[in-house]
């Protein structure tokens, strides 16, 4: 009697962690469709493309891609991804990163890059675009033969 309630206990225990883990999978698959992937225009060569190139490129210091064509930066107006990346590759806020931008119109060295509300629209854009540069979540981009993923190291 006292082995068959082991038994129970063992079972219940090993259904409770198996469920736990099929959760955690879920949520890693959730957590990386919100990944954030940089995406090109097709006509870019694929290039590896570095840290610091991409914060140049989204800060207006970088305006040429290795084969001369000009880079042409676009935007998320705002949201998580557009958090993250301004974090992540950019290292400025989305108020330093707007401030950033003023000063730059404000003195006639450059235009603000176009931005976009949602994701669907910014990668339609970039795919239209010569020397477009962008950024969407991995969700948003997989499968996409518009557009070229870039690695960023």
């Amino acid at each position: 009697m006292r082995e068959n309630q082991y038994q129970k206990i063992i079972i219940s225990i090993l259904v409770i962690l198996g469920l736990s883990c099929l959760m955690g999978a879920d949520n890693a698959v959730k957590q990386n469709e919100k990944e954030i992937v940089i995406i090109v225009n097709n006509d870019v060569a694929k290039e590896v493309v570095t840290y610091n190139d991409m914060k140049n490129m989204f800060l207006n210091k970088r305006i040429k891609w290795s084969n001369g064509k000009a880079v042409v930066p676009m935007v998320l107006k705002s949201g998580e991804i557009h958090e993250k990346f301004l974090k992540q590759y950019v290292s400025k806020t989305r108020a330093q990163y707007l401030s950033y931008w003023k000063k730059l119109i404000f003195t006639g060295k450059a235009k603000m890059p176009k931005t976009f509300t949602n994701e669907s629209e910014l990668l339609k854009y970039v795919a239209k675009t010569p020397g477009a540069i962008g950024y969407v979540s991995a969700a948003t981009a997989k499968d996409s033969k518009l557009v070229t993923v870039i690695t960023v190291k």
